[in-house]
């Protein structure tokens, strides 16, 4: 079974018409009806509907405002080819008087003069058992900037002959059927008002005249009712689709609102102006409820290839100009729009350092070399550096490094959405070297491990060099002396940077001449020992 559904727009006298969920085809007799007014339609649709499925009985699901929705519930109810009818409520229910209201506070605020306005003129008939609601009804007042209603009151006799010379009509009966009065005064068009002391509403149609039911309390409102379905609604439509252009710009987004019973998709973007190969972010918000739009939307382009949206973000693709139109599923009308102008810059693309890791002492400086591609970039002066660990190093706008404390960090060269890093180690200076020995004998031939203590340890200056100063007394070979002659010499040990140094006195003898030294230091000592014992 096909389900037929109707979205109405009466305030743009829109028709919007799915079938199975889909548009309808342009081939569709259903189509015919998508630009008129609802009462223009009403009473023929459901046998058109009824054709469009092969004659066979549909599901009905109707949109519009409650107006519309009474009189197409009865109709569908009474029809026996429409197996269900359901409703559907608009997500933007403002009543017709708000959107009056609403366009009333434009018009008057813009100052403008220049505004179409309808004026309405409308005749009530009353038989003669209600001849006392005259005065009453004669109050009936609807005036703006852009409407005024004039309400006639008079009995059948001489009403039924001047029916025709006003724009609406109103017949008041106490009869359950209306027809018989209608032919009698040769009724076909406007509203009749069956005057009840049991329930209110729509009845139907007959013969062009739509047919309500009210009691004492409702008939005010049905009255009102009847002029909301067809008058008042074609002065609101008739005064937007004249107004000045002045108007229809300043107050666009508040006129796009109260055309409309659903909610508007409000874009919001960081720019409009995009680089190509970039992105910006884009949300789209229900105008209604002011969240993010949790439906699926499709997104059209008056030129591809300029730009893509995901719903997320635009896509910078190539450079020029092009619309960004945003659609709800099924409909062939856009909801929202935005323009892109795409542009391509000579930005950086390649960042290169000389060194992948460099090593510098506390309190040291070192500019790190780097190059970048293309050389004529246009974004030279967006480069910028940053070190992750300010405490171990600083690094200054053009490269410049700075040790402050022994660690690790990363430097960091950026340009935009391009960059490149190094690795930094800070160590800290060498303060002292020592040794064991500041003098020593040796013997000829004799080789010695020199034994070195270096604070603090793993410096950045700590790489030691050990030297003889008269390598034909001493020689140093890897770290070990060897006493090559005899005779006196100074081994010096100190870092590369000679900010440290230790000297040790090296005498060297010949095994005759370290003998003879000995028996003489051995002589001197028993002396020194009976000085002692006799003191």
């Amino acid at each position: 079974m096909d389900q037929i559904s109707l979205i109405n727009n009466p305030y743009t006298q829109k028709l919007r018409i799915l079938i199975n969920g889909e548009e309808a085809s342009t081939y569709s007799n259903l189509v015919k009806y998508m630009d008129e007014p609802f009462m223009s339609w009403c009473g023929e649709i459901l046998d058109a509907c009824y054709e469009e499925c092969n004659r066979e009985p549909f599901l009905l699901e109707f949109e519009s405002r409650k107006e519309e929705m009474a009189v197409m519930e009865k109709l569908a109810s009474e029809y026996p080819n429409c197996a269900r009818f359901t409703i559907r409520k608009p997500e933007r229910d403002d009543s017709l008087q708000i959107r009056m209201k609403t366009l009333n506070n434009i018009i008057r605020e813009s100052g403008e003069t220049r505004i179409h306005s309808s004026e309405i003129s409308v005749i009530i008939l009353v038989p003669d058992d209600m001849q006392d609601w005259i005065e009453d009804l004669k109050e009936i007042d609807v005036k703006n900037a852009f409407c005024n209603v004039s309400v006639d009151v008079k009995g059948y006799q001489e009403g039924s002959r001047i029916w025709d010379n006003y724009d609406v009509g109103i017949l008041l009966h106490t009869s359950p059927s209306p027809q018989d009065t209608l032919n009698k005064l040769q009724i076909t068009r406007g509203y009749s008002i069956y005057y009840s002391e049991s329930g209110s509403g729509f009845i139907g149609i007959n013969n062009g005249v739509y047919s309500y039911k009210a009691g004492e309390e409702q008939l005010f409102d049905t009255i009102f009712e009847c002029l909301l379905l067809g008058p008042l609604m074609n002065s609101f439509i008739k005064c937007i689709t004249f107004l000045p252009d002045n108007i229809l710009r300043r107050y666009h987004t508040e006129l796009e609102v109260i055309k409309s019973i659903s909610y508007r998709v409000i874009p919001q973007v960081e720019t409009n102006s995009i680089e190509s190969g970039t992105s910006v972010r884009i949300k789209l918000i229900n105008d209604i409820t002011g969240k993010p739009v949790d439906e699926e939307l499709i997104f059209k382009y008056s030129k591809e290839g300029i730009v893509n949206c995901d719903g997320m973000y635009i896509y910078g693709l190539h450079p020029g100009n092009t619309s960004l139109s945003i659609y709800k599923r099924g409909e062939m009308n856009p909801c929202a729009g935005v323009d892109f102008s795409v542009y391509s810059r000579n930005r950086i693309t390649k960042l290169s350092l000389e060194e992948d890791y460099i090593y510098i002492g506390e309190g040291d400086a070192y500019k790190i070399g780097y190059s970048f591609l293309p050389e004529d970039a246009d974004n030279i002066d967006s480069i910028t550096w940053n070190s992750d660990n300010p405490n171990v190093a600083t690094v200054g706008t053009d490269g410049t490094v700075e040790g402050k404390s022994r660690g690790e960090c990363t430097i960091r060269m950026i340009a935009d959405r391009v960059s490149t890093s190094c690795y930094c180690v800070v160590k800290p200076h060498l303060v002292s070297v020592e040794s064991d020995y500041s003098e020593l004998e040796m013997v000829c031939l004799d080789e010695l491990d020199i034994p070195i203590r270096q604070y603090p340890d793993d410096c950045i200056d700590d790489e030691i060099v050990i030297n003889s100063l008269d390598m034909q007394v001493v020689n140093v070979v890897n770290g070990r002396m060897k006493a090559v002659g005899p005779g006196t010499t100074t081994v010096v040990i100190q870092n590369v940077e000679a900010t440290c140094r230790w000297d040790i006195v090296v005498h060297v003898y010949t095994e005759q001449e370290m003998k003879r030294l000995e028996k003489q230091r051995e002589r001197e000592e028993k002396k020194a020992n009976r000085r002692r014992l006799f003191r």
